[in-house]
């Protein structure tokens, strides 16, 4: 009995790996992420728009699984994808891209709108923040890169840029 719920567990996670999302945000997963985002980098070769790429890190996600348990932690990562949705269109492709990690692929942007997408999504964040205990705030860390049709990269090692370009 438990044999069988295990694997119906695990081919409902394949099920939704193969789909493209992350089960537990409704958010593109890492895969689903890559392969939209790939796409966008080829148009974006053609048309010479611009993309933005957002990494968003929740930094204390370790410590609310720790002095709390996973279900918290999960509570905080939905939240996370949900003050994500508010923030940016739904033209832009948004993923739980692993663990803590979440990413943008934000669509016909530039590199001037780094500042205003970073500030919604940070205003967006201090009013869920505002209403919550100490506790349960979520704290983030956030990085952004311009992406044009004359610094094209894989996808995984513009995310690592971004990461890298802290967003003040």
């Amino acid at each position: 009995m438990v044999n069988r719920t295990l694997e119906r567990v695990k081919a409902h996670r394949e099920y939704c790996e193969n789909l493209l999302i992350d089960e537990l945000t409704g958010l593109n997963n890492r895969k689903g992420f890559i392969t939209l985002s790939e796409q966008q980098l080829r148009i974006v070769s053609r048309t010479k728009k611009g993309l933005v790429f957002f990494d968003v890190k929740i930094t204390n996600l370790n410590k609310i699984n720790q002095d709390f348990d996973f279900k918290e932690g999960n509570r905080v990562l939905v939240q996370a994808a949900v003050i994500l949705k508010a923030s940016f269109r739904k033209t832009d492709i948004l993923s739980r891209y692993k663990g803590d990690q979440f990413t943008v692929c934000a669509i016909d942007s530039l590199k001037s709108n780094i500042d205003l997408m970073a500030k919604r999504f940070l205003t967006n964040l201090k009013l869920y923040n505002d209403n919550m205990p100490d506790y349960y705030k979520i704290k983030v860390r956030i990085g952004a890169i311009s992406v044009g049709a004359d610094n094209l990269l894989p996808v995984e090692d513009i995310i690592q840029l971004a990461a890298e370009n802290i967003v003040k």
